[in-house]
């Protein structure tokens, strides 16, 4: 194909060999809450269900087909004799290699509970890893186990060469062969180039000759650690460019602006990639990016935290149950912060929803719900799911945080005050919610003394109002609001239409106060004199 104009030559980044990160987040995971509104509960993610594959042309079946020997018929009580392998330690078959993975299912008859982990290899090096741990009926129908042995391993990006490659399968710990293949494998690498950033969008172009008509997604990785590289923009190259068909790359619809991750906006310096999302093959460039801090009226649960609270769910007895598909739901998990992240409010709420209906309501989702509305500055709103986390979790701080921040951009001081005590006593070394609930006291209080006057109790207003002055002399609004008091106790007559009127009645404001603390002071000294002549 002739070269781009004006545009450097293609080039192959090995940046991305990681396995630490999702290769093909669950983009699909956000059709789940739809198609559960039309048949409720039936719907589980995609890589949990059942699925049979047709091998594509391009690899070692031309034609397509699927061989009969990979299937396990449903009245079948043990797989095909073709699927054993020699040893008993280590079943299953290697089927086949579709969408740019590694397909098939493994297990140990004698630890049927154990998920095995096993390696792809091409001419005996590895190019591909993963557990078979997903989720095939016709598996359980046969009587194997619980269903749970299937894999989908991605094949290693530096494979997408062209060239044909052997693969084969073996579990990694007892290094058996898992039968089926070897199967053939040849990757047309992915041409494109991530050019530049501009109004804090990342803008390139991709495309994949072996299928000019399809749309690929593109991912923008932060690779400021190489060791764990994190996805900070997704989002699907099918813009028109007016530049890319008179180069001969396709109808000119491969070009992607995507809106960057909120988390980069932080005034540091970030290192940025692009990539294929699903071959995770690597496009041309990489740029640098730093952008002055992005701050919020509130708080929000960086994604590494909430990744971590997600982990710890899975060892609570309710959601225990789900362990074995935590990968998947991390997944989506992380698709949900990454759309919320980059703006796709809607998207986020979508996703969060259809996990928190998967795994069952629980605190986590419904505070990163409470988050997205008050991104969209619909505290109300973010009002009730933050109620609703906290009812489902009282002990966790960042329910009752939201509820503080929610509360407080609604102008209810005195609930969001009582918010912040408790997720302070909940996480009692947090500096930024001290200096939150710091800041809040001095709005809170002069709606507290209100409350204690209309009771009828004006010298309780006095103490609260006093004991806070002498906590923080400089704080005028309390000051303010303890000589309003006191002038409305004992007004003064004046006629406010005379020259020099308002500031007549500000020293007699200031020196309402001075007597009320010179008075504070005999009563001291007094009771130390007494207490002093006792002795």
């Amino acid at each position: 194909m002739a070269p781009m104009k004006k545009r450097p030559p293609q080039k192959k980044n090995q940046f991305l060999s990681d396995r630490s990160q999702p290769e093909r987040p669950p983009l699909e995971y956000r059709m789940a809450r739809q198609r559960r509104a039309a048949q409720p509960r039936s719907v589980q993610p995609p890589e949990q269900s059942a699925q049979v594959f047709p091998d594509p042309p391009s690899h070692d079946n031309p034609t397509g087909d699927r061989p009969s020997s990979t299937i396990l018929g449903a009245a079948d009580a043990q797989p095909t004799a073709g699927s054993t392998s020699v040893s008993p330690s280590c079943r299953g078959l290697f089927e086949q290699i579709h969408e740019d993975m590694a397909c098939g299912w493994a297990y140990s008859p004698e630890r049927a509970d154990h998920r095995l982990e096993i390696e792809i290899l091409s001419n005996g090096t590895v190019v591909g890893t993963g557990r078979a741990e997903g989720f095939r009926d016709d598996l359980q129908r046969a009587g194997i186990g619980d269903g749970r042995y299937q894999f989908r391993i991605p094949i290693a990006p530096e494979l997408f060469d062209g060239k044909s490659h052997k693969l084969t399968a073996r579990d990694a710990r007892s290094g058996q062969d898992v039968p089926g293949g070897p199967h053939v494998f040849r990757g047309v690498p992915v041409q494109g180039s991530f050019d530049v950033i501009a109004e804090d969008q990342a803008h390139g172009w991709a495309f994949d000759p072996g299928r000019p008509h399809e749309r690929l997604d593109v991912e923008i990785i932060c690779v400021d650690h190489p060791d764990s590289p994190f996805v900070v923009a997704r989002g699907s190259a099918d813009l028109y460019r007016e530049d890319l068909p008179e180069a001969g790359v396709g109808d000119g619809r491969h070009a992607f602006f995507l809106p960057l991750s909120r988390v980069l906006f932080d005034g540091q310096p970030h290192n940025l990639r692009a990539r294929d999302a699903r071959t995770r093959q690597a496009l041309f460039g990489s740029h640098a990016f730093q952008a002055v801090p992005r701050t919020y009226d509130f708080d929000l649960i960086p994604r590494s935290q909430s990744l971590e609270m997600l982990h710890a769910l899975f060892d609570l007895p309710e959601f225990a149950a789900h362990a074995p598909d935590a990968r998947v739901h991390l997944e989506a998990f992380q698709l949900a912060c990454l759309l919320s992240e980059t703006d796709r409010f809607d998207e986020a709420r979508e996703v969060f929803s259809a996990l928190s209906e998967t795994l069952g309501d629980n605190a986590l989702c419904q505070c990163k719900i409470g988050e997205n509305w008050l991104l969209q500055g619909r505290p109300e709103t973010a009002l009730e799911a933050f109620r609703r986390a906290a009812g489902l979790d009282g002990s966790l701080a960042w329910a009752q945080r939201g509820l503080g921040d929610a509360q407080r951009l609604l102008g209810r001081y005195v609930e969001a005050e009582q918010a912040y005590r408790l997720a302070l006593a909940a996480n009692p070394d947090d500096q930024g919610l001290q200096g939150r609930l710091r800041d809040l006291e001095a709005l809170a209080l002069p709606a507290r003394a209100d409350a204690l006057l209309e009771k009828g109790d004006p010298d309780a207003a006095i103490r609260l109002l006093k004991d806070r002055l002498f906590a923080v002399p400089d704080c005028r609004t309390t000051a303010d609001k303890l000589a309003r008091i006191l002038l409305d106790q004992n007004p003064v007559s004046m006629d406010r239409a005379l020259p020099g009127a308002g500031a007549l009645e500000a020293a007699e404001r200031s020196r309402r106060l001075l007597e009320l603390f010179l008075e504070d002071g005999e009563r001291v000294t007094s009771s130390g004199s007494s207490q002093g002549g006792t002795a």
